[in-house]
């Protein structure tokens, strides 16, 4: 035995934790064509540039939060 008493192990705790997890962030953007559709293809847009869209993407998040 290690000298470590068995109670001790199996004794449970009533304290919470949070685990969060993060992963990058990424967006594709679709621009509009000559008629006002959205192209087929995206193009990908990095956390960098993303930053200039702050404003507008915690409005939505917002806005989805609500519905």
């Amino acid at each position: 035995m290690t000298g470590v008493k068995s109670d001790n192990i199996s004794e449970k705790t009533t304290e919470r934790s949070v685990l969060r997890f993060f992963s990058p962030l990424i967006a594709t953007m679709y621009t509009k064509d000559d008629w006002g559709n959205l192209e087929e293809y995206g193009e990908e847009v990095f956390p960098a540039e993303l930053c200039s869209y702050e404003t507008e993407i915690l409005k939505r998040i917002a806005e989805e939060n609500l519905e």
